[in-house]
């Protein structure tokens, strides 16, 4: 009898541990099915097996139509989903490799791909794939790189010189125009100071002008010698620039010749 009844108790407990790991398998299916992240297998031939619902929202898809067919039909760039999977069949683990998914309304979406694969012996099973969206970054990359270059060639054009310095003084920018200014090439400008460009005598007038034309907020007008046959007189503006802080990064400056106009005003005085 006393067997028996302890049978039976050991029946209930193992049900009972049976229970809990069905109960953390479905937790656990629960929670890679609505993950925030994508996430799919494939096959060795590159037929996809599973996805979650973050992918499929992701790029737009039902199941049925993502699902079942092969992972190069939603690449936008067929040698980069060949690269993948021929790295992951040799055995390579991926991680934040960069690629373009095609979704369903024929947008691309820029993601991060993280994966390899699970091996049974030397069995390929399936790839356990991670997806990230990185639409979003890439957009902004790509707005900045085209404001970037509506500057460039605004400030190209620009009659006068324009330069940035960094807050140690160094060139990091120049544009065409002024060349004329330094006497040289900008490509021997950038990563120098006024002290290794000019005699120590103009240099020490540049930093004076620099500090009382941000400390007024207007222009200040500058004598220089920078060729034998020619005096030249700049009206020069600086002005700092800042970063998202809010805190100054760099310096800038705007310097238009105007020994014309100092001609001209000096005859008709």
């Amino acid at each position: 009898m006393e067997e028996s009844e302890a049978l039976l108790q050991r029946i209930r407990e193992l049900e009972e541990e049976l229970a809990q790991v069905r109960r953390r398998e479905e937790e656990l299916a629960d929670f890679i099915d609505n993950a925030s992240l994508g996430l799919h297998w494939a096959s060795a031939d590159g037929i996809i097996l599973w996805a979650n619902q973050a992918e499929l929202d992701l790029l737009g898809y039902t199941k049925d139509e993502y699902v079942g067919h092969h992972i190069r039909k939603f690449h936008a760039d067929s040698p980069v989903i060949e690269d993948i999977l021929r790295r992951l069949s040799a055995g390579e683990t991926l991680l934040n490799y960069e690629a373009r998914l095609r979704a369903k309304d024929g947008s691309l979406k820029y993601v991060l791909i993280s994966s390899n694969v699970r091996w049974e012996g030397d069995k390929f099973l399936h790839t356990r794939c991670f997806t990230r969206d990185i639409t979003a970054r890439k957009e902004t990359e790509e707005a900045l790189r085209a404001s970037e270059e509506r500057f460039t060639r605004f400030m190209e054009h620009l009659s006068g010189a324009a330069w940035m310095k960094d807050l140690e003084g160094r060139y990091v920018y120049a544009n065409k125009t002024a060349e004329h200014m330094f006497s040289r090439p900008r490509c021997e400008v950038l990563g120098k100071t006024d002290e290794e460009l000019f005699p120590l005598e103009i240099a020490a007038k540049f930093k004076a002008n620099d500090r009382s034309s941000l400390n007024s907020g207007t222009s200040v007008t500058v004598e220089l010698l920078p060729q034998r046959d020619r005096v030249c007189h700049y009206d020069i503006h600086v002005f700092t620039i800042a970063g998202q802080d809010g805190q100054p990064v760099l310096l800038g400056g705007l310097e238009m010749d105007v020994a014309e106009r100092i001609l001209h005003e000096a005859v008709y005085l």
